[in-house]
């Protein structure tokens, strides 16, 4: 697994791409919030629409089965990233316990285009988040664009921003706030510094 301290180039690359280090669960209902707050170990209650958080599903004996990042789109609509290789599974086995809840879970990785952002491309970006987990939204005519400001990363001593922005991938190519000059040209870089980037969600 790539360390968060290698080289972290200007770059805008897609994270949920088919065999990518991030998928999205989305849990969409009058009783989505009440569902999650009894199943995650985030309050998923208190989440404000301008907040990310870490989360954990854990098994009845306190193992972790899955990790997330959480961010609620509306009240009643929340995402959760995660690593793709446990999201099909956890998504199956979080249905189970659904029952008569009225929150509807389902795999939105190919509705949302997750983009990783580090260095000077993040300053690029207008409505840039401050504080770290917070996010920005830009709303665009296919839906909410939202920036989430990570923890940063280093390279050569220096601290280097980090950030996801998460957007419909209808206005993927709409939508000019990620400048496509700044994608790392060098296939192999790009891909480990997108690794570095994701390597905490699923750990």
């Amino acid at each position: 697994m790539q360390d968060a301290t290698n080289s972290l180039f200007n770059f805008s690359t897609p994270l949920n791409l088919p065999g990518g280090p991030l998928g999205v669960i989305r849990a969409q209902g009058a009783d989505t919030v009440k569902f999650l707050q009894g199943q995650l170990t985030q309050d998923v209650a208190l989440l404000g629409l301008d907040q990310a958080r870490l989360a954990a599903w854990c098994s009845a004996k306190g193992r972790m089965l899955a990790s997330f990042i959480v961010l609620k789109q509306a009240p009643d609509d929340i995402l959760l990233l995660c690593h793709p290789s446990v999201l099909a599974a956890t998504l199956k086995r979080l249905q189970m316990f659904v029952m008569r809840a009225q929150c509807k879970l389902s795999d939105a990785t190919a509705q949302f285009e997750v983009l990783g952002l580090a260095g000077d491309t993040i300053k690029s970006i207008a409505a840039c988040a401050v504080d770290i987990w917070t996010i920005s939204r830009n709303g665009t005519e296919n839906g909410p664009e939202m920036q989430i400001q990570l923890p940063a990363g280093t390279h050569d001593g220096a601290a280097v921003g980090r950030a996801l922005v998460i957007r419909p991938f209808a206005n993927a190519n709409a939508n000019a706030n990620v400048n496509a000059a700044n994608t790392n040209t060098d296939s192999n870089t790009a891909a480990a510094n997108v690794e570095a980037l994701a390597a905490w969600a699923y750990l």
